[in-house]
């Protein structure tokens, strides 16, 4: 795919202006400013995909560079309707400095195929980091945030979802912060079962191959046994013939993104951001 990088230059800066601007970027954010983002954001020839990046400080201690993708609906500007958000989590092996990895894999790989009703936000985990380190949940809550400025988005639908590695990270970002979203879809991760009363009111979805040997199906299966036995309604699926990337299958689910949009978050838990 041909890009147009934001270098500099009248034209990209008023193209920025336009796509940007409509959707609700503030020309003072602080977050614009050269100390946090090291270079302008980089928009597809059609305006639906855009590459931002930013500083972030590692569990280590060391500031890199990290992308995140954002991916919009083809209707996306043709009003001024707020849209509802997915926060997808990739596996481990998109981790990096390139974003090409997460655009071709789980949920922004489907959102190219087929046109989403949701604004899909899909960070990159930084080489020789990984979702599931102490922090990241305070990182992807500021990032969700930031987006949101940016963007127009219902504030009571937002949703997480992740397989693999981001599987695992969104049971821990769920735990965290329970009242945050409207729904998750946790694919063969695994998570705490003594964390279950967290979330036992929080919509959810679980997927997983029977046959995965990256990560056992037998850690979902006990997630959602602990869910129900504290009186969760969660939804299961588990493909007797799936390996470890059951992900490609359960986003091609439709019913998933239907039962998605029937969630919404109720009035009082939707505060400023």
């Amino acid at each position: 795919m041909r890009w147009l990088l934001g270098i500099g230059g009248l034209v990209v800066l008023g193209l920025l202006v336009v796509l940007l601007g409509r959707r609700g970027l503030r020309a003072d954010d602080p977050l614009e400013q050269a100390d946090s983002e090291p270079r302008p954001p980089v928009i597809s020839p059609d305006g639906r995909e855009v590459r931002h990046y930013q500083r972030v400080r590692l569990t280590n201690s060391h500031v890199v560079e990290s992308g995140y993708l954002v991916i919009l609906p083809a209707a996306y500007q043709e009003s001024e309707a707020a849209w509802p958000l997915i926060l997808f989590l990739h596996g481990s092996g998109e981790s990096g400095d390139d974003l090409d990895r997460v655009a071709a894999e789980g949920l922004p790989r489907r959102a190219r195929e087929v046109d989403l009703p949701f604004v899909i936000v899909a960070p990159q985990c930084p080489r020789d980091d990984d979702w599931t380190f102490s922090g990241q949940e305070r990182r992807l809550d500021a990032l969700l945030s930031m987006v949101m400025r940016r963007y127009r988005i219902d504030r009571q639908r937002i949703y997480l979802t992740g397989c693999s590695m981001g599987g695992f990270a969104v049971w821990n970002f769920a735990m965290a912060h329970p009242n945050r979203f409207a729904a998750i879809v946790p694919i063969c991760g695994r998570g705490r079962t003594s964390g279950a009363k967290t979330i036992r009111q929080l919509p959810i979805w679980v997927f997983h191959g029977e046959q995965d040997e990256a990560i056992s199906v037998k850690a979902s299966r006990k997630m959602v046994k602990a869910l129900r036995a504290v009186g969760s309604p969660v939804k299961y699926t588990e493909y007797a013939d799936g390996g470890h990337d059951v992900w490609t299958q359960a986003y091609r689910t439709p019913e998933l993104f239907e039962w998605l949009l029937e969630q919404r978050l109720p009035d009082s838990e939707v505060g400023p951001r």
